[in-house]
């Protein structure tokens, strides 16, 4: 079953990344005294007032977080006009923040009425639905489009998400110094969520020095601010044991944490506790019944794990149609493990028939991404003479590359072939 890390998540993890910036709310200073004022403000109908108040509600500074409240407020205020609270309310649509409120039509509506009221905070969360594919068709291209015109207006936010696309290399070349050079910008202007971003890159070691200390005090300070991929990240600290003592409670006291602020995409790490028995009682069918709420979201790394199980049988009887279907749906969004196993399928006629030239197809697109076992499978092929012309030349170079991947069966037989 695939450990799901912090890299495997980012197409997810970085949902963190859709902008939000509670400038007003993020005045830890704020007394009862002001709420009080903002309350009766609020309540005579004045619009930046219940902005504030809804904006307080969901960050949880100076009152106690209620989402309830948040989008009670919000609405209000955007039913007047207020382009910030159209796009904070589309954005707790979007986000689905807690709980049972996901509507990524409302959140596009409210998102679009908001730019057309020149917010630029709106163009960069329209532009993370294309991005992302929530809602819309998946435009990497439309998305940077609307990114840079959110930069253009020194959109914290904006920054944020244009970084993020030079950091996954997404249409934008890799280039970790824009990614560094754009979190910094968003977090100098206040934008505490983005020191998530930045934290990630000490974590992960891409474009600085691998540095968990540093990037669990970035998480920390991003969760100040309610970033909810913050909260994730902690968790996956205290998983692997990074930078901090390995700790699978609190590993699933930040998960649920994250989850109870609406990120759905930890249910994935949650199931994978549940999976593996660490810091929850062993259950394949509670991981199950979690990783597949998670793979209906459209989380590659949930729809392979779900996929996994339902063939090989865990928390439930074997069942490849439904297996190979989710094992399709991660393939096709590139996920390696998914296209391998899809092959396995193929070349060993488990709930398919048997097509060596399929699974060679598969086998190949997860050896492009370096997945050893896909690469040792070649060699196998290649040097069987099954599905390709016999070639032992190419064997060993399959061989070679599943070996430094660390196969230890590629290993073998590269040694065997010298």
């Amino acid at each position: 079953m695939m450990h799901t890390n912090k890299k495997t998540l980012l197409a997810i993890c970085f949902l963190s990344f859709l902008p939000i910036t509670f400038a007003q709310a993020q005045n830890t200073s704020i007394t009862s005294k002001d709420i009080t004022v903002l309350e009766q403000q609020a309540n005579q109908g004045d619009a930046n007032s219940q902005l504030d108040l809804g904006l307080i509600y969901l960050t949880g500074q100076g009152k106690a977080a209620d989402y309830t409240k948040a989008k009670e407020y919000f609405e209000k205020s955007a039913n007047q006009g207020n382009a910030r609270a159209q796009d904070e309310l589309g954005y707790m649509y979007y986000e689905n923040r807690g709980g049972g409120i996901r509507d990524y039509t409302k959140a596009k509506e409210l998102f679009e009425k908001s730019i057309a009221q020149g917010d630029s905070r709106a163009l960069a969360d329209l532009g993370w639905m294309y991005y992302t594919g929530n809602g819309v068709p998946q435009d990497y291209d439309k998305a940077k489009e609307l990114f840079e015109q959110s930069v253009s207006l020194g959109d914290a936010r904006g920054q944020v998400n244009l970084g993020l696309m030079y950091y996954e290399g997404k249409i934008l070349p890799h280039n970790y110094v824009k990614s560094k050079e754009l979190f910094q910008k968003a977090i100098q202007q206040g934008y505490g969520r983005a020191n998530n971003g930045l934290g990630l890159m000490y974590d992960e070691g891409k474009g600085v020095t691998k540095d968990y200390d540093k990037a669990k005090k970035l998480y920390e300070e991003a969760a100040k601010y309610g970033s909810t991929g913050a909260f994730n990240n902690l968790g996956l600290m205290y998983y692997d044991g990074h930078g901090v003592p390995q700790d699978y409670q609190k590993a699933m006291e930040y998960f649920l944490k994250a989850l109870a602020m609406g990120y759905d995409a930890t249910t994935v790490n949650i199931g994978l506790m549940y999976y593996e028995g660490k810091g929850v009682p062993q259950s394949y069918i509670k991981a199950k019944e979690l990783y597949e709420k998670a793979a209906e979201l459209g989380g590659p790394e949930a729809q392979c794990n779900v996929g996994l199980m339902y063939v090989n049988g865990q928390g439930g009887p074997v069942n490849y149609v439904e297996g190979k279907r989710w094992l399709e749906k991660a393939a096709q969004q590139k996920n390696a493990l998914a296209q391998f196993n899809l092959g396995a399928m193929y070349y060993n006629g488990n709930g398919v028939d048997e097509d060596v030239f399929q699974a060679k197809d598969w086998f190949e697109k997860a050896a492009a991404q370096n997945n050893a076992d896909a690469q040792y499978a070649l060699g196998v092929m290649y040097n069987d003479g099954n599905g390709v012309p016999k070639d032992i030349n190419k064997a060993k170079e399959y061989f070679k590359q599943a070996c430094i991947n660390k196969n230890q069966q590629g290993c073998q037989s590269y040694g065997e072939l010298q």
